[in-house]
């Protein structure tokens, strides 16, 4: 057993996506979404600096341009949800329904059937 603190989960319900979704598991997977997406963000502009400053180009670590890998198994764990796969995965097609969110599969690596996610941050600050 590791003497290290385990890591504290949050989740986070916003009142605003509730309202926008209508459904809680929706709403609670795109405020985990939109975390994901503050953190690629970070992650894509250190790398952005990291190729000016040292004048060096990454092939092997693309950019991630707001893209987000999570498997329905990992949201349901972030979210602290407590349902199943399928829930989430209900949750993650009403928002696909809606707009709020684009799905798509890993477009490098053919066998990898973990999906992508990218919020559409636009179209989610007009609606709210």
């Amino acid at each position: 057993m590791s003497d290290e603190p385990r890591k504290i989960k949050k989740s986070i319900i916003r009142e605003d996506f509730l309202k926008l979704t209508d459904d809680l598991t929706a709403a609670v997977i795109l405020s985990q979404l939109l975390y994901w997406t503050d953190k690629v963000k970070h992650f894509d502009k250190l790398l952005l600096d990291i190729q000016r400053i040292q004048d060096v180009k990454f092939e092997t670590l693309p950019l991630l341009q707001g893209w987000i890998y999570k498997s329905g198994e990992e949201l349901a764990e972030e979210t602290l949800l407590n349902c199943s796969k399928d829930t989430v995965l209900r949750g993650v097609n009403r928002l696909l329904e809606q707009g709020l969110i684009s799905r798509r599969a890993n477009p490098n690596v053919k066998w990898d059937k973990t999906p992508q996610y990218q919020v559409n941050l636009l179209f989610v600050h007009q609606e709210l």
